[in-house]
């Protein structure tokens, strides 16, 4: 692709990329100019103003916007305008400052005479381009969309374009018990060394003042940024995103978007110094990564690792030291099990495209923190070397040490305001020529390293291939998928065990009667409750026969297929024709029955035996062979009594775990309702008074149901601060699942998590929001919030909050999400609640200065980690308490739970008397009179004649 500046030097060559369909993107944009209405050429302006912004601010190559040509590529030309009109439009350049537009007219020279204005915008590299006002406004480039700045980005921007110093800027008071001593000695020791200094003639204090650790107000040390992000014991304290966060998940890269739960996450901070040598320790001894274990041709083990260390320690260092320290989120190293992404706020300073591998990109020494960086070469690793090399020579080591393993080179994504690096494992391929390989994780396969957050290094083997591999079609009677059984069991199938399966009764359920109806619904919760279980629409002529009794086993033969239910004390009630009953031998323990109906073993089997099209389903034919292993009648009493006494203490755990998961929600909901009363960060703004701007929206009166602000807070509206969107449903002809268009959303369904996936895309649509707009379902139900991830279409179900310049994004999305119930209670609906676009523009909201609001997100934040961290772990304990039940169950009817008792009558003998009940109770067949002839139309009797 051409560069902005070669296609404006030399458009005629280019026409043909002027017209193409993927023209608009990063670098270029084209207009068509339409001037039939005031309207129209004031629309035009801005469209060109936010380019120019945009482009000068984001752009290194620059961008170019071409007047003349339709969004479809169609050339329009500007021929049709007069110059007056022209020169009003390109009068635009004059409302921006920052920028060096220029600005060519070009002929084409077809027959339609059509002209075309090409305007090239350079990076503007120390300023940064915006409107010339009181309240100025500007754009930043993301992709084909122009988006506005908040106070955030003119932040970054200043970093990146170096118009402050961050490094160099005032942070806080200088206290020395703030102070990491050990780091600070250090520094001193090798800073003085350098100089040819003695270590004596300074105190620690002068050496960091002379290093620009330390500055002075008023006689005074200060810290700054540097400095405190360097020597202090808690960064954190003021940079929140000061740390690095390690954890694994079980999912291959590509699946990052339903990662779930991590099977690790750790933190670490400190001083940058002591994060790094912490990562290097951690790395070398935890065992976060796979080690591969494979057979050698000399005989004996190799043992490969699943990434080069020094790769690892590189891209970990490179993003620790190089990242930007304004932003709000932390560097994030995450495991999955094909690859090691390490996430960085920050873009790279120089010119690389949008995705590169090292392989074919090489990476200059261009600093964010040139002064950290020096600092850090000061301060050495365990083998005397600095801890850090310049970028160039880090990436140039990742790449080789990458090479040296066969792996591919280490591959980037980098946008302005992120850089990821990927290193990729290959570890498939790598076992695959090897029958015998296996590895070896500690950390990936310890849930309770998350919890517990100290990595506990308990030792795991993980088989990733076997080399004899077995499909077993059906459980057998001789393993019946369990181990071996003890001398005195049996295997039975469930027909052996009870009366043949009956199937139910067919009819509508309705909610009056005298007969309940129990259905599949109805059990699927483990316990029935009668008060919400139906009454038959028609009851059965023969009541008795479909009539539940205590001890009968109904199982679900469709949709919820395989729950079992042991009724106990039915109030008058037959079950529906989706269960099958079957009614356990007087001489079997029903209890027994029913636990191995919730064992793996059986729903192994289950999961084999579902078939059907419409529904998957089992029939009486197969559920009644299941087989099952039956020990005495006296070890079954036994096992059901040790597994009601541990099921029962691990209920206990289960609700311990489900009221913490209770208890934090309300912790959220408490954090983000002390956010916007201003008690979050009460102590923060009493701190910062002086830094604070008064808000310049309309104040509105306040109601007698909002509470009482912090000074320089005001109430205000969602229109006062923002541009709401609402959402318009287009054709259903335009929908596709093909990707096709702009992601379509229509609501709560897609809400699943932040930055939702698309389901839809849509080509024709009508209303379309920017990327970190916050969606807010506004019909059935109203109030559910999220960001929007990308340039998307919504539907009439949504409405898109697109904050103007004094207000950020993810401020908007928890002050929604703090307002949930109370914009909820707005909506009215006789089929469905909905709220109108007047009431959400008009809903009353607090707001605090622009610098509060950062701080409150980022607070918000860090609290919210904390409790995802919690969350994580909460489903974690649970999902392992569910995994115990099961391993329980399989002790259980493996025979490994309780003792045998060599005294027990043997299964065989009970099966024996099993068979003898069954006969029993089975009628007698009624007697038939004998015809005394034969006659017309009986059949003839078949003669048996004798062996000749």
């Amino acid at each position: 692709m051409p560069t902005p500046k070669e296609v404006f030097d030399n458009p005629l060559q280019y026409l043909d990329f002027l017209q193409s369909a993927g023209f608009e993107g990063q670098h270029f944009d084209r207009k068509e100019v339409r001037v039939e209405t005031n309207n129209q050429i004031k629309t035009l302006k801005d469209k060109i103003r936010q380019c120019i912004s945009a482009f000068a601010n984001r752009n290194r190559e620059g961008g170019l916007v071409v007047l003349g040509i339709a969004d479809d590529g169609d050339i329009k030309g500007t021929q049709h305008v007069d110059e007056q009109t022209m020169n009003n439009i390109l009068q635009v350049r004059r409302d921006l400052g920052g920028h060096s537009t220029d600005m060519r007219q070009v002929e084409l020279h077809d027959p339609e005479g059509n002209h075309l204005y090409l305007l090239y915008i350079p990076w503007t590299s120390n300023a940064i381009c915006e409107t010339v006002e009181n309240f100025p406004k500007g754009w930043q480039r993301v992709g084909s969309q122009n988006l506005a700045l908040t106070e955030q980005d003119r932040e970054q921007l200043k970093r990146d374009k170096r118009i402050i110093d961050f490094e160099m800027s005032y942070c806080c008071p200088y206290d020395s018990n703030e102070l990491d001593k050990k780091v600070a000695e250090e520094f001193k020791k090798a800073y003085l060394e350098t100089r040819d200094a003695q270590y004596d003639d300074y105190t620690t204090e002068e050496v960091l003042y002379l290093a620009g650790a330390l500055t002075k107000e008023k006689d005074e040390y200060a810290f700054t940024n540097a400095g405190f992000l360097f020597f202090s014991l808690n960064p954190r304290r003021r940079f929140a995103s000061a740390f690095v966060r390690i954890l694994r998940f079980e999912v291959d890269v590509e699946e990052s978007q339903e990662r779930g739960v991590t099977t690790f996450d750790k933190d670490f901070d400190g001083s940058l110094p002591s994060i790094i040598r912490k990562l290097q320790t951690f790395f070398k001894d935890s065992a976060l990564f796979r080690t591969i274990t494979r057979r050698s041709s000399h005989g004996g083990f190799i043992e490969d690792l699943e990434y080069p260390l020094l790769a690892v320690d590189e891209a970990l260092i490179n993003a620790a030291i190089h990242r930007d320290y304004g932003a709000t989120s932390p560097v994030r190293c995450i495991a999955y099990r094909n690859g090691l992404v390490v996430e960085n706020r920050g873009g790279i300073l120089q010119k690389v495209p949008q995705s590169f591998s090292l392989a074919d990109t090489n990476l200059d020494s261009v600093l964010r923190n040139p002064t950290i960086v020096g600092w850090m070469r000061l301060m050495k690793d365990e083998r005397g070397e600095p801890l850090v090399r310049a970028l160039r020579e880090g990436t140039r080591t990742m790449l080789q040490e990458m090479q040296k393993m066969g792996l591919p080179a280490p591959s980037y994504e980098t946008t302005f305001v992120n850089t990821s690096v990927t290193l990729y494992n290959r570890l498939e391929e790598r076992l695959k020529p090897h029958a015998y390989t296996h590895t070896k994780n500690i950390i990936a396969n310890n849930p309770s390293s998350a919890s517990s957050r100290q990595g506990n290094r308990g030792k795991m083997s993980n088989s990733l291939e076997e080399s004899h591999s077995q499909t077993v079609e059906h459980m057998g009677k001789t393993n019946g998928g369990l181990s071996n059984l003890p001398q005195n069991w049996a295997w039975v199938t469930l027909q052996e065990v009870c009366s043949p399966p009956q199937y139910g009764w067919t009819t509508k359920a309705t909610t009056q009667g005298t007969l309940h109806l129990l259905r599949t619904t109805d059990i699927t919760a483990g316990n029935v409750n009668w008060e919400t279980v139906p009454f038959c629409q028609k009851e059965p002529p023969d009541k008795e026969k479909y009539l539940l009794k205590t001890g009968d086993i109904v199982i679900s033969r469709a949709g919820s297929v395989g729950y079992s239910y042991l009724v106990k004390n039915p109030q008058n009630a037959v079950f529906a024709s989706y269960l099958i009953r079957f009614k356990p031998s007087s001489i079997v323990d029903e209890n027994y029955l029913l636990f191995f109906l919730k064992s793996p073993s059986y729903w192994k089997t289950i999961s084999k035996e579902k078939a059907g099209i419409a529904l998957a389903n089992v029939n009486a034919t197969k559920l009644k062979r299941i087989e099952i292993p039956l020990p005495p009648l006296a070890e079954q009493h036994r096992i059901v009594s040790k597994l009601e006494a541990l099921f029962a203490q691990l209920e206990t755990a289960v609700d311990s775990l489900k009221k913490a998961q209770v208890q934090l929600q309300r912790y959220r909901r408490s954090t983000l309702k002390a956010a916007f009363e201003g008690k979050l960060t009460k102590a923060w703004r009493e701190e910062h008074l002086g830094e604070l701007e008064p808000m310049s929206v309309s104040e509105i009166s306040v109601s007698g149901n909002l509470s009482e602000l912090p000074n320089q807070w005001v109430w205000t509206t969602l229109e006062e601060v923002s541009e709401i969107i609402l959402g318009q449903s287009p054709p259903s002809s335009t929908y596709n699942t093909d990707g096709k268009g702009l992601p379509f959303y229509q609501g709560k369904s897609e809400f699943g998590q932040l930055y939702p996936i698309p389901r839809k895309w849509c080509t024709a649509p009508k209303k379309i929001a920017k990327k970190d707009d916050v969606f807010i379902s506004i019909r059935a139900p109203v109030g559910p919030t999220n960001l929007c991830p990308e340039k998307s279409a919504i539907g009439r179900g949504l409405a898109a909050i697109r904050g103007l310049h004094r207000i950020q994004p993810f401020f908007i999305l928890y002050l929604m999400r703090r307002f949930e119930n109370e914009i909820a209670s707005e909506g009215t609906g006789t089929t469905f609640n909905a709220i109108t676009g007047n009431q959400l523009k008009t809903f009353e909201i607090p707001l605090p200065p622009l610098l509060e609001q950062e701080q409150i997100v980022s607070e918000l934040e860090w609290c919210f980690s904390i409790a995802d961290k919690i969350e994580a772990t909460l489903d974690t304990a649970l999902k392992r308490a569910e995994h115990l039940r099961q391993s329980i169950l399989k002790q259980a009817f493996s025979g490994k739970l309780v003792p045998q008792d060599s005294n027990d009558e043997p299964a065989s003998v009970l099966l024996e008397k099993i068979q003898d009940e069954k006969k029993q109770h089975q009628p007698k067949p009624k007697k038939t009179k004998k015809k005394s002839k034969i006659q017309d139309g009986d059949a003839y009797p078949l003669l048996t004649l004798p062996r000749m």
